[in-house]
């Protein structure tokens, strides 16, 4: 995966989506989670095409290998982290006494600090257990 552009930052970032949008569902509405979400989608969907397009002769083994990428490194994961980081924080705040409907940019801050900080992690990780078991299996 290290050979796509679009693996490195900025684009990087689109593909995020779904994890950016479970941060930001504390601070902004449905539009802006569902204008994330779809981005994250478009992505992901554009990458595997592009990846499968350029590699002629396996078309479905580079898109299938990108989607599953994609899906772990992309969706999964970080949406885990993201939805547990933001919702420990929420609950931490509301021990404490905070109003709920005073706790609005603190879990998404927090949200978004740890995919800053995990994101090459995951993508590493994602690379590194693919590249032993799925990559490695369709290389023979």
């Amino acid at each position: 995966m290290s050979d796509d552009n679009y693996s490195k930052y900025p684009w990087r970032l689109c593909g995020l989506g779904f994890a950016i949008a479970e941060a930001l569902k504390y601070s902004y509405g449905r539009g802006v989670t569902n204008a994330c979400s779809t981005v994250a989608s478009t992505y992901i969907i554009l990458r595997a095409l592009k990846r499968g397009i350029r590699n002629e002769r396996a078309f479905m083994a580079a898109a299938a290998d990108s989607l599953i990428f994609d899906a772990f490194a992309s969706v999964i994961i970080p949406s885990f982290i993201t939805y547990h980081v933001c919702r420990i924080t929420y609950r931490s705040f509301y021990e404490k006494g905070v109003e709920p409907g005073n706790i609005i940019w603190e879990p998404t801050i927090a949200g978004l600090v740890a995919l800053c900080f995990t994101v090459d992690k995951v993508d590493n990780l994602v690379n590194d257990v693919m590249d032993k078991t799925l990559r490695e299996s369709s290389d023979n």
